[in-house]
């Protein structure tokens, strides 16, 4: 929470922290489990005497470990902040992605929950202000939770 620490204003206090679900460590587990698969073929092949099975297994097993690095690297650096001021959702470290709507614009909160999200606890929030702004929470715990102590902060 360094970014909305460091951002908050005089007389501005953090209400609510929305925490990822952690239905959102699957793609990583999944990456890694596919990049464990090329490497055991490529060791059960023998892909060392054999350029084509070596590109062919290695190739996909550097993507997919890649990919679950940055999938990693997104999770931990994504904050999801409500303040007595404003909604924060802050994303990346070298490219930066931040999305803030001012508590007082906010005209409504939307809940999004497929059946697995009913299921597991997880959805959404999408927070919808006056013009085109718009604060999106991906795949958070507790979302209607959240929403509930989020109009309280609202109504305030």
């Amino acid at each position: 929470m360094s970014y909305v620490v460091g951002t908050l204003s005089k007389d501005e206090q953090i209400k609510e922290v929305a925490h990822l679900h952690w239905i959102n460590y699957l793609t990583v587990v999944l990456c890694l489990a596919l990049a464990i698969a090329c490497i055991v073929l490529c060791f059960k092949y023998d892909a060392k005497n054999n350029q084509f099975l070596y590109i062919l297994f290695g190739a996909p097993s550097l993507v997919f470990t890649l990919s679950s690095l940055g999938f990693l690297l997104r999770i931990f650096t994504t904050e999801m902040v409500v303040t007595t001021k404003r909604v924060v959702c802050r994303t990346g470290v070298i490219s930066v992605h931040t999305e803030e709507l001012k508590i007082g614009r906010i005209e409504s909160v939307e809940i999004k929950q497929s059946i697995l999200g009913r299921i597991l606890g997880y959805g959404s929030l999408w927070f919808s202000g006056t013009g085109t702004g718009k604060v999106l929470f991906p795949n958070i715990t507790d979302p209607r939770g959240i929403k509930s102590r989020m109009e309280d902060v609202i109504q305030d």
